[in-house]
């Protein structure tokens, strides 16, 4: 198995949910890992416009 990579399923606990009240207002995230590089996924609610750019690609 690769050094870093998660088994689905396995839990990391170093996930961070930023609600939408939130992000409205501006979140800054910085990974203070000296060796791991920081990984964000991100998801649209229903009402995004960038979600609508994206389905109209």
């Amino acid at each position: 198995m690769c050094k870093g990579v998660n088994d689905f399923g396995q839990l990391t606990h170093d996930e961070s949910f930023v609600s939408d009240d939130a992000a409205k207002e501006g979140v800054k995230i910085t990974n203070l890992s000296h060796s791991d590089p920081i990984v964000m996924l991100k998801h649209f609610g229903p009402d995004n416009a960038e979600l609508k750019a994206w389905q109209s690609c």
